[in-house]
């Protein structure tokens, strides 16, 4: 196979050492960033993937002086959908100038990465690489399905030069790389140094697949709270309307809906004759609309009504799905986007990459349990366009095995409460705000459906009557799903994912950590957890400390009681982050233990955990220096305490990189102090 080359990457020396070829990249992206704004400058970032930028650019510079010894240079940029993660990719390939492997989930995906990156690098080379075509690049950007990259891998046990010589790996929608397979092309496949990048808005795939598991380096991450602060996204409005049809028979299937049967039951007349009223109302009439089914069947069926009962002087609508053709896709869609097309129905199709800022109207008829289907659909209508707002109607049936994910339940804004065509996930919106609802707020509209007054975040159309403060309560209701038991509680990331049906709250284990103000973070969930089965947090402390099976086989061993609650103690409190370890640090085992006068035992237990945590910070090989020094700004060691963005305005770097640091730092020392207690025993 012979490859293209291209000067503009001319200065990526492939036979130079990887360090020194990042060093090189690094210096030449900041040169570049320093000068954008030139007339010549092919595009500007705003103001927001600047900040990506910059830390992206201190990530790589990082990882080129990483030790050999330590783990691979993995690390994840989250940010939500349409806000322009391809973009940041691009531009940092093309200043830094580093020969680089974007990859990508589909084929369609590959020919979208493919055309965006040469309108954003113009005149630099991009390769592709897939079953219908082979054209790589030796220095430039190549793009390569997961697929394809794992076949290579395992059909010629290595990867072509032009991709296995890359300095810069991009995993774009990264939580669908998180397979055995795919991480194995991904971790043996490149230069040990060379920085594995993962982006994307869904961290986690479910409670196995945590981005954070893969690619523990947090770059940066942009929350949904913050974009809509930035005004990065559309306002949009929400309804859900409930037709009177029993789903209780439809089978769950790996956690979702049979689609098969939700898609028979869905295709009755009641489903679309609302779809028909939320699509011609006269308030949508001017806007362009993408239509959610679960089955082809049922999509067929749709658009043969909406043919049929439509305005005559409405286009006919197009129907999309993973057997249309690629020629006749592009036709489809540049008849959307000049408004020839006002309407498209899909089938599990054009989820993922497909931007259209015409797309101001969803309707869904394809309800779904998945975190990741529910955001890839109903991010579709919010790229922003101007002022104009995007609009979700969600219809589902009656009696769900469990209910749907909810736009609101990612929105979540204010006190979590809202009524049909409110204006919500916009930063205009005020809790005493009362909008105007333009279509159909309060009315039935047809008999045997139901539209709902109000939408609140945990999954149910009722305020959860949980209450937070109700310690008993609350243990009630997570003994309500067979996996929590007064004896053994479930790891972080699977409990997010069960569903608690209880009389007093409904919903996700997310959510309902949500409801109840516990941060997403393992060990605020594990305290969180010990508060109400402290036996059963035992044994996940035990796992976090990262001991051996015989470690841990020696500890369960301990016959005094006294010292296995010592233990607990010591390594949850150890383990603890943020402002838990910061306020030990400074105020003692008052902080540690809480409010109540400690015994002396505990308050001699506070002493030594502050005098192992001054140790672990001289040790030399738990932490960087620049670690060190990271972690005596942030928690006053050294004199005032400083916040993350006072720390960051040191270093030139974002809050956010300097949160991702911290991070990895107090896990080094979590894990050494952990395994310390556990050596207490032991001698």
């Amino acid at each position: 196979m012979s490859y293209l080359t291209a000067s503009v990457f001319g200065n990526d020396d492939l036979n130079s050492p990887m360090r020194d070829r990042l060093n090189a990249g690094v210096e030449r992206a900041r040169r570049g960033l320093a000068e954008d704004g030139v007339a010549d400058a092919p595009y500007m970032l705003r103001p927001d993937q600047n900040n990506v930028f910059n830390d992206l650019v201190e990530y790589v510079a990082d990882a080129s002086e990483r030790p050999a010894v330590d783990a691979l240079p993995m690390g994840r940029i989250i940010l939500p959908s349409r806000t322009g993660k391809t973009v940041i990719a691009g531009k940092f390939i093309g200043e830094s100038g580093l020969t680089a492997t974007f990859l990508v989930p589909t084929k369609t995906l590959l020919e979208q990465a493919v055309g965006d990156l040469r309108k954003l690098l113009p005149g630099a080379p991009v390769g592709c690489y897939y079953a219908d075509g082979k054209k790589l690049v030796e220095r430039g950007v190549n793009v390569i399905t997961y697929q394809s990259l794992v076949g290579m891998w395992s059909e010629k046990g290595k990867l072509l030069p032009p991709l296995a010589r890359s300095a810069l790996v991009f995993a774009d929608e990264g939580h669908t790389a998180m397979t055995a397979r795919r991480m194995m092309a991904l971790t043996k496949g490149f230069d040990p140094k060379a920085p594995r990048i993962a982006m994307t808005a869904t961290p986690d795939y479910d409670f196995e697949r945590a981005l954070g598991k893969y690619f523990p380096d947090l770059i940066h991450e942009l929350s949904l709270g913050e974009a809509m602060d930035l005004d990065l996204l559309a306002p949009v409005r929400v309804w859900v309307a409930e037709v009177d049809a029993d789903a209780s028979r439809v089978r769950m299937i790996a956690g979702n809906y049979d689609e098969v049967e939700l898609g028979e039951i869905m295709s009755s007349a009641p489903f679309f004759k609302m779809a028909n009223i939320f699509r011609y109302h006269p308030d949508n009439i001017g806007r362009s609309a993408l239509i959610c089914c679960s089955t082809r069947r049922q999509a067929a069926e749709l658009r043969a009504y909406l043919i049929k009962f439509r305005p005559q002087d409405r286009p006919k609508p197009a129907l999309v799905d993973k057997d249309t053709s690629r020629e006749k896709r592009a036709k489809l869609m540049a008849g959307f986007e000049n408004g020839k097309i006002d309407t498209i129905i899909n089938v599990r199709a054009m989820l993922l990459g497909w931007n259209s800022p015409h797309c101001k109207v969803l309707i869904d008829l394809a309800p779904s349990t998945s975190h990741v289907l529910a955001m890839q659909k109903y991010f579709r209508p919010m790229t922003k366009w101007g002022n104009r707002e995007a609009r979700i109607y969600l219809l589902t049936p009656s009696n769900l095995p469990k209910m749907p994910l909810l736009p609101t339940d990612f929105f979540f804004f204010g006190d979590g409460e809202y009524r049909c065509g409110d204006l919500i996930a916009s930063r205009n919106r005020t809790k005493t705000e009362e909008s105007s609802s333009p279509v159909l707020r309060r009315k039935s509209l047809i008999a045997g459906v139901t539209l709902k007054s109000r939408i609140v975040l945990a999954q149910r159309f009722e305020r959860p009557k949980l209450d937070p403060g109700d310690r008993e309560s609350v243990r009630a209701v997570c003994l309500s799903n067979s996996a929590i038991k007064a004896d053994k509680i479930c790891g972080y990331q699977r409990f997010r994912w069960l569903y608690f049906d209880h009389e007093l709250f409904k919903g996700h284990g997310w959510q309902l950590l949500r409801f109840l103000g516990v941060a997403s973070d393992k060990i605020k969930y594990l305290s969180f957890m010990a508060g109400m089965f402290a036996e059963a947090a035992r044994e996940q402390y035990l796992e976090i400390a990262g001991m051996t099976v015989e470690e841990r086989r020696r500890v369960e061993d301990i016959s005094c009681y006294e010292d296995a609650v010592y233990f607990v103690e010591r390594v949850s409190n150890c383990g603890s982050v943020g402002v838990t370890l910061r306020r030990s640090m400074q105020q003692g085992s008052r902080a540690l233990f809480g409010p109540e006068c400690p015994s002396p035992e505990t308050i001699a237990v506070g002493k030594e955990t502050f005098s192992l945590v001054l140790k672990a910070l001289n040790n030399s090989e738990i932490l960087t220096p620049k670690e060190k020094d990271i972690l005596r700004l942030r928690f006053g060691l050294d004199g005032e305490e400083l916040t993350l963005d006072e720390v960051g305005l040191r270093y030139e770097r974002s809050r956010e990189r300097m949160r991702g640091m911290e991070e990895q730092a107090l896990g080094k020392i979590r894990k050494s102090l952990c395994k310390r207690d556990a050596n207490l025993f032991f001698d």
